[in-house]
């Protein structure tokens, strides 16, 4: 929700919110449902002039993922930084609710897929690029967002082969501090 809620925000439709993640030398983000307020073009204008990646593995537009292609560190899925001499991969999620949270003509042709399903995707696909450790940085929130899955239930979810495997969840959307 970086690029919407203040004057300077909104009028830029968020270009001058991303200048400023550009100055302050943002590692990454993830789209939150406000990304699209918007809406989808003006959210992929915004990508195109972010000088760091923006994720969100879980968002596609006519059944292709929508960041495809729109910068050339990654994938629009996730990226590896390398700290330290370790490989910390870092993947995207939004919460599926950002259907029904926003204009619905400002996200045409756009859906969301499972956040658990796309989280157990990506950690192979950063385990399989040699990632040591694995991030997700979710915009889904807590049962007060009155998301449909929080980050304690992709937590939850990370059972069997995947326990283990997601070494942390950065979340926000709720607005809650923990």
């Amino acid at each position: 929700d970086t690029t919407q809620g203040l004057p300077l925000a909104s009028l830029t439709k968020g270009n001058d919110v991303i200048q400023l993640m550009n100055q302050a030398g943002y590692d990454l983000m993830t789209a939150g449902n406000h990304e699209f307020d918007f809406g989808t073009d003006a959210f992929l204008k915004n990508v195109s002039l972010a000088q760091f990646p923006v994720l969100a593995a879980n968002i596609y537009k006519d059944g292709k993922l929508l960041l495809a292609g729109t910068q050339e560190e990654t994938d629009g899925c996730h990226v590896i930084i390398e700290r330290k001499g370790k490989k910390i991969g870092f993947f995207g999620l939004t919460t599926t609710a950002t259907a029904s949270a926003t204009n619905p003509e400002d996200i045409q042709g756009v859906t969301f897929t499972d956040e658990i399903e796309t989280a157990k995707a990506e950690i192979g696909h950063l385990e399989e690029a040699g990632a040591d450790v694995v991030i997700v940085v979710a915009h889904m929130g807590d049962t007060t967002g009155g998301a449909p899955c929080t980050s304690e239930d992709l937590a939850n979810a990370m059972t069997g082969a995947y326990k283990g495997k997601l070494d942390a969840i950065i979340d926000e959307h709720s607005h809650t501090q923990e």
